[in-house]
């Protein structure tokens, strides 16, 4: 374990977004090493982006606040009840003169939609605090379950998650077919 860090989480607001688009940038520099279809996206203003959301009810981020910002969780509240999903399901058809019905539907559920450490306060205790206060922010909402993806080739961060009780559900798989330069044209 590295060393004790004190830290306070609490959630993020205005002031922290230059803090946060930087670790977004590291996040995704990450993400990009793991993941043979995920590139970044150069016009992509994350600072903007948060801003529009930050006040959400539906949707936090928390930050570790060590004197900096030591990481982050971004979770959502996913899907609302069934009636309300079916009649914007129905609406979205309806609107294009079609008349189908849902496959199926999602329970509310919670989703960690992203979740960083600076690697300095990596095994420290930064991340489970943030992820049991996610937890308990879900929780205050009604929530019972979550989901989130990562990177099968990011063996730490499944290590983690598994640590903190999270189990595979679902599998998203990918084939890579080879195509010549000149076919994406």
């Amino acid at each position: 374990m590295n060393q004790l860090h004190h830290f306070e989480i609490r959630e993020a607001t205005a002031a922290d977004i230059p803090a946060l688009a930087q670790l977004y940038r590291s996040f995704l520099a990450e993400q990009i090493e793991f993941s043979p279809i995920v590139i970044e996206n150069p016009d992509f203003d994350w600072a903007n982006e948060r801003r529009l959301k930050l006040n959400r009810s539906n949707e936090k981020i928390f930050v570790a606040d060590a004197g900096k910002i030591a990481g982050f969780i971004w979770v959502l509240v996913r899907a609302g009840s069934k009636q309300n999903q079916q009649r914007n399901i129905l609406k979205f058809w309806k609107n294009r003169k079609l008349n189908v019905q849902p496959k199926f539907t999602y329970i509310p559920h919670g989703m960690i939609q992203d979740c960083y450490i600076e690697p300095q306060f990596r095994q420290s205790g930064v991340g489970t605090a943030l992820v049991e206060f996610a937890k308990s922010w879900l929780q205050s909402q009604g929530i019972s379950e979550i989901v989130l993806m990562v990177m099968k080739e990011n063996a730490a961060g499944v290590n983690f998650w598994e640590k903190m009780g999270f189990g595979t559900y679902r599998l998203i798989m990918h084939h890579h077919l080879p195509v010549e330069m000149d076919a994406k044209k």
